[in-house]
């Protein structure tokens, strides 16, 4: 496989075999458990690929790598999430924008006071992530649509059980926020009124923006065989433009961190293969956050999947040469009490 010079100098720099763009991964999938579908019925229409007919709206499209950052956190129902950067992608090309929250949702349940929280700056990806949560009936959350680096709306004090029975009223109405930035909100926020929010969030997930260079589907699909390589190169060539994402990076942790309560869990992720966007971003904090540790995540990771090589122990890193999956970075961090 051919790659333009500028991108083989781009994988040398940062230590990356450009063998890992020759593996074919497969494609998973999720479904919402609301709708169970038998296994029969799975295997019927996947005899090695899957073949689904519409209208299976409740199934979604994923790289397991993505469901990994979420696993990685730990969600239990009564947990308060954010996720800071919930519709990650490139000028729309990744459809499965809102696939996180809706499995964070799906974590939490319909019995617990938890809730989950979304933050992206992009408008039209934000829409994808909209009309994803809608297909798959996400309950308990809500979206805003502005910069992850100074979001600082505090978590709901808690959410009722989704089949507790509202105040009787023939026709109660829904509320309006006056919050320029709130994008959506699951039904249940929009009919409960005077919801407090006064709480610091117990898991907090950094899917940062990034180069996305260990996405196997991107740069095959849209840089290889649409021959979309200029805006990529283009970036990958800017010093400037790079540590200005370095820097993004770095302030969306920070702000993540922030957000997060004492003790809580925050999981920084990016689905680059560099150095320069996941262990330095992580050792530079960790240098400046003393009550910030590091731990392990083995535990969380599928029995078929093995991670790559990394600088930073308890780090992850999904190498699609020994993983099969596409390349990821993923780091969990504790705030100490």
């Amino acid at each position: 496989m051919n790659f333009p010079d500028a991108f083989i100098d781009f994988l040398n720099k940062e230590g990356v075999d450009p063998k890992v763009y020759s593996v074919e991964t497969p494609r998973y999938f999720i479904w919402n458990t609301l709708y169970p579908l038998e296994t029969d019925t799975i295997e019927k229409e996947f005899p090695g690929v899957l073949k689904l007919e519409p209208p299976y709206d409740y199934i979604i499209g994923i790289d397991l790598s993505s469901l990994v950052a979420v696993e990685t956190l730990d969600i239990n129902p009564n947990d308060k999430v954010l996720d800071l950067c919930c519709a990650p992608g490139n000028n729309g090309f990744f459809v499965g924008v809102g696939t996180k929250l809706s499995v964070i949702a799906s974590k939490l349940g319909d019995s617990g006071i938890g809730s989950v929280t979304g933050v992206d700056i992009s408008l039209s990806r934000l829409n994808n992530c909209r009309s994803i949560m809608k297909r798959m009936k996400v309950n308990k959350a809500r979206v805003y649509c502005t910069d992850g680096t100074t979001f600082d709306k505090l978590a709901p004090d808690e959410l009722p059980n989704i089949f507790e029975p509202f105040q009787k009223k023939r026709k109660t109405k829904l509320q309006k926020s006056d919050d320029p930035t709130l994008f959506h909100e699951s039904y249940i926020f929009k009919r409960r009124a005077n919801i407090s929010c006064n709480s610091l969030y117990d898991k907090v997930l950094v899917d940062a923006e990034c180069t996305h260079d260990g996405s196997l589907r991107h740069i095959l699909k849209s840089c290889v065989e649409f021959n979309q390589w200029d805006n990529f190169l283009k970036r990958i060539q800017d010093q400037a433009a790079l540590e200005g994402l370095y820097d993004l990076q770095y302030r969306l942790l920070e702000n993540g961190y922030k957000l997060l309560k004492p003790d809580g869990v925050l999981v920084y992720s990016t689905c680059s293969l560099t150095q320069s966007q996941n262990e330095n971003i992580i050792r530079k904090f960790l240098r400046a956050t003393p009550n910030a540790v590091l731990e392990d995540i083995n535990t969380f990771l599928p029995s078929k999947v093995q991670p790559g090589k990394v600088t930073l122990p308890k780090c992850i890193r999904f190498d699609p040469l020994c993983s099969g999956i596409s390349g990821f970075f993923i780091a969990r961090l504790r705030k100490l009490k």
